[in-house]
């Protein structure tokens, strides 16, 4: 039984990993337009990204902490460290950011996972409950039901 409910696991981190990631963009990129405030659907998009891609991101650069203007980037990015190393830049001595401006990052691994309204983003990342939940798989076996 136990092996069985394994190859179950097993497969279905076989079809998590084979499909693809997607992120959503926004077609325009100001925020404070309806993509961010509206949530129209005709500016929304999905893409689906690269074999390497691994995470979606939402970058946020405001004119300060307390404007509601700024740019907001989104898209697929390599990995989970892609807002470190943007917030910290490493060896980039030309990178000068004014103390005026607010930057934020969110970046997540799940389908479809930055939908959110790009001023609430905060500087974290958001792993996918699953592969929490597989990693406490080999406890399984010394639980008695």
């Amino acid at each position: 039984m136990l092996q069985a409910v394994i190859k179950i696991f097993s497969f279905a981190l076989l079809i998590g990993t084979a499909t693809a990631l997607e992120c959503h963009s926004c077609h325009s990129k100001q925020i404070g337009d309806d993509c961010m405030w509206k949530n129209s659907s005709s500016k929304w998009s999905t893409t689906t990204c690269a074999a390497g891609e691994t995470v979606c991101y939402i970058k946020l650069t405001r004119v300060s902490s307390n404007h509601t203007t700024g740019i907001a980037e989104r898209g697929c990015g390599l990995n989970m460290n892609l807002c470190k190393d943007w917030l910290e830049p490493k060896e980039n001595a030309k990178a000068k950011i004014s103390p005026r401006i607010a930057l934020n990052c969110y970046v997540c691994n799940t389908q479809k996972c930055n939908e959110k309204d790009a001023l609430g983003v905060s500087t974290k990342m958001s792993l996918n409950i699953f592969l929490l939940l597989l990693s406490l798989l080999p406890f399984v076996k010394k639980i008695n039901f």
